[in-house]
Protein backbone atom coordinates (compact mmCIF):
# COMPACT_ATOMS: atom_id res chain seq x y z
CA UNK A 1 0.00 0.00 0.00
CA UNK A 2 1.04 3.70 -0.93
CA UNK A 3 -0.27 6.96 0.71
CA UNK A 4 0.01 10.59 0.73
CA UNK A 5 -2.42 13.46 1.91
CA UNK A 6 -3.63 15.99 -0.08
CA UNK A 7 -3.77 19.63 1.72
CA UNK A 8 -6.04 22.48 1.74
CA UNK A 9 -4.49 25.09 -0.25
CA UNK A 10 -1.86 27.18 1.04
CA UNK A 11 -2.44 25.08 4.01
CA UNK A 12 -1.01 21.84 6.57
CA UNK A 13 -4.27 21.18 6.82
CA UNK A 14 -5.27 17.80 5.21
CA UNK A 15 -7.64 17.94 2.86
CA UNK A 16 -8.22 14.44 2.00
CA UNK A 17 -5.74 11.25 2.37
CA UNK A 18 -5.13 8.88 -0.08
CA UNK A 19 -4.79 4.99 -0.37
CA UNK A 20 -3.51 3.00 -3.48
CA UNK A 21 -3.99 -0.89 -3.16
CA UNK A 22 -1.73 -2.87 -4.99
CA UNK A 23 -2.70 -6.95 -5.64
CA UNK A 24 -0.49 -9.90 -6.30
CA UNK A 25 -1.09 -9.56 -10.63
CA UNK A 26 0.27 -5.38 -9.86
CA UNK A 27 -3.31 -3.97 -10.52
CA UNK A 28 -4.18 -1.14 -8.43
CA UNK A 29 -7.28 0.57 -6.91
CA UNK A 30 -7.31 4.06 -5.23
CA UNK A 31 -8.91 4.90 -1.90
CA UNK A 32 -9.89 7.88 -0.60
CA UNK A 33 -10.29 8.98 3.39
CA UNK A 34 -12.16 12.23 4.32
CA UNK A 35 -11.25 15.14 6.79
CA UNK A 36 -13.25 13.42 9.19
CA UNK A 37 -11.98 10.22 9.06
CA UNK A 38 -7.73 10.85 8.34
CA UNK A 39 -7.37 10.69 12.26
CA UNK A 40 -9.31 7.49 12.90
CA UNK A 41 -7.12 5.43 10.37
CA UNK A 42 -4.05 7.06 9.75
CA UNK A 43 -2.08 5.63 12.15
CA UNK A 44 -2.83 2.28 11.88
CA UNK A 45 -2.37 2.34 8.05
CA UNK A 46 1.46 1.90 7.20
CA UNK A 47 3.27 1.92 3.63
CA UNK A 48 4.49 -1.58 2.44
CA UNK A 49 2.29 -3.44 4.49
CA UNK A 50 -0.79 -5.73 3.79
CA UNK A 51 -4.17 -5.18 4.51
CA UNK A 52 -8.00 -6.50 4.76
CA UNK A 53 -10.36 -3.87 4.37
CA UNK A 54 -14.11 -4.51 4.92
CA UNK A 55 -17.06 -1.98 4.94
CA UNK A 56 -16.51 0.77 2.88
CA UNK A 57 -18.74 2.46 -0.10
CA UNK A 58 -17.74 2.65 -4.06
CA UNK A 59 -17.29 5.47 -5.98
CA UNK A 60 -16.41 6.04 -9.99
CA UNK A 61 -12.93 7.08 -10.01
CA UNK A 62 -12.71 10.56 -11.24
CA UNK A 63 -10.91 14.09 -10.18
CA UNK A 64 -7.59 15.11 -10.64
CA UNK A 65 -4.21 13.16 -10.09
CA UNK A 66 -5.47 9.53 -10.48
CA UNK A 67 -3.19 6.76 -9.30
CA UNK A 68 -5.39 4.09 -10.61
CA UNK A 69 -7.05 3.55 -14.17
CA UNK A 70 -9.85 1.41 -12.03
CA UNK A 71 -12.86 2.44 -13.01
CA UNK A 72 -14.18 2.79 -9.20
CA UNK A 73 -12.21 3.68 -6.18
CA UNK A 74 -12.87 2.65 -2.44
CA UNK A 75 -14.06 5.45 0.22
CA UNK A 76 -13.96 4.91 4.01
CA UNK A 77 -15.91 5.64 6.66
CA UNK A 78 -16.48 5.38 9.98
CA UNK A 79 -17.41 2.09 10.33
CA UNK A 80 -14.67 0.59 7.58
CA UNK A 81 -12.61 -2.30 9.69
CA UNK A 82 -9.33 -2.55 8.77
CA UNK A 83 -6.75 -5.79 9.92
CA UNK A 84 -2.88 -6.56 9.14
CA UNK A 85 -2.35 -9.69 7.26
CA UNK A 86 1.19 -11.16 7.09
CA UNK A 87 3.17 -10.41 4.09
CA UNK A 88 1.50 -11.94 0.97
CA UNK A 89 2.91 -12.39 -2.95
CA UNK A 90 2.77 -9.14 -3.37
CA UNK A 91 5.25 -6.90 -5.02
CA UNK A 92 6.46 -3.82 -2.80
CA UNK A 93 7.55 -1.86 -6.08
CA UNK A 94 5.99 -2.91 -9.29
CA UNK A 95 6.23 -0.08 -12.68
CA UNK A 96 3.59 0.24 -15.11
CA UNK A 97 5.56 2.39 -17.10
CA UNK A 98 4.28 4.83 -19.80
CA UNK A 99 6.25 5.36 -23.33
CA UNK A 100 6.85 8.65 -24.08
CA UNK A 101 5.38 9.39 -27.42
CA UNK A 102 2.26 8.22 -25.68
CA UNK A 103 2.93 10.94 -22.73
CA UNK A 104 4.32 13.56 -25.43
CA UNK A 105 1.01 13.00 -27.51
CA UNK A 106 -1.44 16.19 -27.22
CA UNK A 107 -4.08 13.50 -26.47
CA UNK A 108 -2.32 12.21 -23.75
CA UNK A 109 -4.85 11.78 -20.31
CA UNK A 110 -2.99 13.73 -18.12
CA UNK A 111 -5.37 13.30 -15.18
CA UNK A 112 -3.40 10.23 -14.76
CA UNK A 113 -0.20 9.50 -12.37
CA UNK A 114 2.61 7.50 -14.21
CA UNK A 115 5.25 5.51 -13.96
CA UNK A 116 8.62 6.35 -16.26
CA UNK A 117 11.71 5.24 -17.49
CA UNK A 118 14.76 6.44 -19.27
CA UNK A 119 18.21 7.96 -19.69
CA UNK A 120 19.07 10.98 -18.24
CA UNK A 121 21.42 12.84 -21.21
CA UNK A 122 21.32 15.87 -19.90
CA UNK A 123 20.52 18.10 -17.04
CA UNK A 124 20.07 21.95 -15.80
CA UNK A 125 19.35 23.68 -12.35
CA UNK A 126 18.46 26.98 -10.91
CA UNK A 127 16.77 28.16 -7.99
CA UNK A 128 13.21 30.27 -9.13
CA UNK A 129 11.03 32.16 -6.87
CA UNK A 130 7.47 30.96 -6.61
CA UNK A 131 4.87 33.75 -7.38
CA UNK A 132 2.55 31.75 -5.07
CA UNK A 133 4.27 31.68 -2.11
CA UNK A 134 7.03 34.13 -2.97
CA UNK A 135 9.68 31.76 -1.93
CA UNK A 136 12.61 30.39 -3.44
CA UNK A 137 12.86 26.95 -4.68
CA UNK A 138 14.85 24.60 -6.15
CA UNK A 139 14.70 23.71 -9.84
CA UNK A 140 16.25 20.69 -11.76
CA UNK A 141 15.55 20.50 -15.42
CA UNK A 142 16.48 16.68 -16.99
CA UNK A 143 16.19 15.25 -20.45
CA UNK A 144 15.33 12.22 -20.46
CA UNK A 145 15.71 9.22 -23.49
CA UNK A 146 14.14 6.26 -24.16
CA UNK A 147 15.39 3.41 -26.25
CA UNK A 148 13.81 4.35 -28.88
CA UNK A 149 16.04 7.69 -28.78
CA UNK A 150 12.92 9.91 -27.89
CA UNK A 151 13.40 12.84 -25.51
CA UNK A 152 11.30 13.82 -22.48
CA UNK A 153 11.61 16.81 -20.27
CA UNK A 154 11.22 16.34 -16.84
CA UNK A 155 11.58 18.69 -13.83
CA UNK A 156 12.06 17.82 -10.42
CA UNK A 157 11.35 20.28 -7.83
CA UNK A 158 12.93 20.98 -4.26
CA UNK A 159 14.39 18.23 -2.04
CA UNK A 160 14.15 15.46 -4.67
CA UNK A 161 15.78 18.11 -7.27
CA UNK A 162 18.66 18.83 -4.82
CA UNK A 163 19.13 14.64 -4.58
CA UNK A 164 19.62 13.77 -7.97
CA UNK A 165 21.61 17.06 -8.85
CA UNK A 166 23.96 15.79 -6.26
CA UNK A 167 24.13 12.17 -7.75
CA UNK A 168 24.30 13.68 -11.24
CA UNK A 169 27.82 15.88 -10.21
CA UNK A 170 29.53 13.03 -7.86
CA UNK A 171 28.67 10.02 -10.11
CA UNK A 172 28.35 11.22 -13.39
CA UNK A 173 29.06 7.79 -14.99
CA UNK A 174 26.77 7.25 -18.65
CA UNK A 175 24.36 5.70 -18.65
CA UNK A 176 22.31 6.98 -15.97
CA UNK A 177 18.85 4.86 -15.36
CA UNK A 178 16.35 7.50 -14.20
CA UNK A 179 13.24 5.89 -13.10
CA UNK A 180 9.69 7.47 -11.49
CA UNK A 181 6.74 6.36 -9.34
CA UNK A 182 3.27 8.23 -9.61
CA UNK A 183 4.79 11.26 -11.44
CA UNK A 184 2.44 13.69 -13.34
CA UNK A 185 2.49 14.69 -17.09
CA UNK A 186 1.93 18.43 -17.64
CA UNK A 187 1.80 21.52 -20.58
CA UNK A 188 3.78 24.56 -19.85
CA UNK A 189 4.48 27.06 -22.23
CA UNK A 190 3.63 25.16 -24.95
CA UNK A 191 5.95 22.65 -23.56
CA UNK A 192 5.11 18.72 -22.66
CA UNK A 193 7.00 17.82 -19.61
CA UNK A 194 6.85 14.98 -16.77
CA UNK A 195 7.03 16.18 -13.18
CA UNK A 196 6.56 15.18 -9.86
CA UNK A 197 3.29 14.52 -8.61
CA UNK A 198 4.26 17.03 -5.31
CA UNK A 199 6.20 14.95 -2.87
CA UNK A 200 4.94 11.54 -3.67
CA UNK A 201 6.59 10.52 -6.21
CA UNK A 202 9.46 7.93 -5.77
CA UNK A 203 12.40 8.17 -7.56
CA UNK A 204 15.28 5.52 -8.47
CA UNK A 205 18.56 6.04 -10.02
CA UNK A 206 20.41 2.87 -11.71
CA UNK A 207 18.06 0.68 -9.70
CA UNK A 208 18.52 -2.88 -9.27
CA UNK A 209 15.10 -4.43 -9.85
CA UNK A 210 14.33 -5.96 -12.71
CA UNK A 211 12.71 -3.12 -14.43
CA UNK A 212 15.79 -0.82 -14.30
CA UNK A 213 17.80 -3.51 -14.99
CA UNK A 214 15.90 -4.77 -18.29
CA UNK A 215 15.68 -0.97 -19.35
CA UNK A 216 19.31 -0.72 -18.96
CA UNK A 217 20.45 -3.45 -21.00
CA UNK A 218 17.83 -3.06 -23.75
CA UNK A 219 19.28 0.69 -23.97
CA UNK A 220 22.80 -0.68 -24.22
CA UNK A 221 21.69 -2.99 -27.05
CA UNK A 222 19.36 -0.51 -29.47
CA UNK A 223 21.70 2.74 -28.83
CA UNK A 224 24.79 1.63 -28.08
CA UNK A 225 26.35 5.23 -28.30
CA UNK A 226 24.19 5.66 -24.75
CA UNK A 227 27.32 4.64 -22.65
CA UNK A 228 29.41 7.55 -24.31
CA UNK A 229 27.23 10.01 -23.55
CA UNK A 230 28.51 12.88 -21.37
CA UNK A 231 26.03 14.71 -18.83
CA UNK A 232 26.82 18.79 -18.81
CA UNK A 233 25.21 20.84 -16.25
CA UNK A 234 23.95 24.31 -16.85
CA UNK A 235 23.64 26.16 -13.44
CA UNK A 236 22.46 29.35 -12.99
CA UNK A 237 21.64 30.28 -9.47
CA UNK A 238 21.94 33.98 -9.76
CA UNK A 239 19.48 34.12 -12.26
CA UNK A 240 15.74 34.08 -10.64
CA UNK A 241 12.92 33.54 -12.48
CA UNK A 242 9.19 33.44 -11.14
CA UNK A 243 6.84 30.69 -11.58
CA UNK A 244 3.18 29.77 -10.60
CA UNK A 245 3.43 26.19 -9.52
Amino acid sequence: MRKWAVFEKDSAIKKTLELLFLDECGDSIQCTLSKNFIDQYDHILAEDKCYKISVFYVSVNRGKYLASTHKYRLNFTNSTKVSELDDLDIPSTFYKFTDFKSILSPAFQREYLIDLIGQITDFSSEFVIIKRTGKERKRLRLELQDTEGTILPCILWGDKAIEVESHLLTSPTSPIVFAMRYGISDVFNSETHATTFFDNSIIVLNGKDRWCTEFRDRLLIERPNSSSITLKQSHTKDKKKSFDT
